[in-house]
């Protein structure tokens, strides 16, 4: 089974925070989505990798919309990863 991640609303997105296939952390914020003048972040829920990014920063998306793929990984934090 895949992991995906959906957009939440209909919205710009304007940055991608983690590139594909680089490890991220709970809580890592992985888009952001511009709404009505507004940012919304969308954060890691778990650790992982993103496998598949679906959409480029400056394109539209719908709400329900698959911005990425991603498998779980067992990093806790990027802090973490630096003070190994």
């Amino acid at each position: 089974m895949k992991n995906i991640i959906l957009s939440p609303l209909q919205a710009h997105l304007i940055e991608i925070c983690v590139p594909q296939d680089t490890p991220f952390a709970a809580g890592d914020v992985l888009f952001i989505l511009e709404a009505m003048k507004m940012e919304h972040e969308i954060r890691a829920e778990h650790a992982g990798v993103l496998t598949e990014i679906f959409f480029k920063e400056g394109e539209w998306l719908n709400q329900g919309d698959m911005l990425a793929n991603w498998q779980a990984s067992t990093i806790s934090s990027q802090a973490e990863q630096l003070k190994a």
